[in-house]
């Protein structure tokens, strides 16, 4: 059976990953409002989906499945010192609100610019707090970043399942596109009680 999945998109963009992960969350509990929910995200989508998943548990919800490809390194969390350089004080209160960014007025061609930098600025800013579910990371071989990416999200998942695949931060959604396909299947199926239908 195909297995039901929604994406999300919108023109006023929160500046922080906590409220970006919010606004997802309302709208993903308005579309279904009951779990168990499966959630992931590529890149900087991964850390939402992450944040997304720490809300929905906070408010007693399930997640059977959170599944982070690539994410970046946390810079708060992992490299503090040069998030001061960065302008991002290590006593700022994490997910400290900003008004939203608007992308209504930006002309369309520099439309994917400025959001690149929205989510640059709110990945700085992002801290990992405890989850108390299981993370997947999915990473690519070629990891295109230093330092030790999975120290992090041990801290901060109660369970950490890591999975390899061939490929770099781009390469893996396209010259290596079947196995990390192969990939995702694997892990779903471990999950498809969750979303096939029951049997009539």
């Amino acid at each position: 059976p195909c297995m039901p999945c929604g994406g999300m998109q919108g023109l006023l963009v929160p500046q922080t990953l906590e409220d970006m992960a919010a606004d997802h969350v309302r709208a993903l509990l308005a579309f279904q409002p009951e779990g168990p929910f499966l959630l992931g995200g590529y890149c900087n989508g991964g850390l939402i989906a992450f944040e997304m998943a720490r809300q929905l548990s906070l408010r007693g919800h399930r997640v059977d499945r959170l599944l982070l490809l690539v994410p970046p390194p946390v810079i708060r969390t992992q490299f503090p010192a040069f998030a001061e350089q960065l302008g991002v004080s290590a006593s700022e209160e994490p997910g400290a609100p900003l008004p939203p960014f608007d992308l209504g007025p930006v002309q369309p061609e520099a439309r994917l610019d400025a959001l690149f930098k929205v989510y640059e600025k709110a990945s700085i800013r992002y801290l990992l707090r405890p989850y108390p579910g299981r993370v997947t990371l999915i990473q690519p071989l070629e990891y295109p970043w230093p330092g030790d990416w999975q120290a992090a999200w041990q801290a901060a998942a109660a369970e950490l399942e890591v999975h390899r695949v061939p490929g770099g931060h781009l390469t893996m959604l396209s010259k290596h596109t079947p196995a990390l396909a192969e990939c995702l299947r694997n892990c779903l199926r471990q999950d498809a009680t969750s979303w096939m239908p029951a049997p009539r």
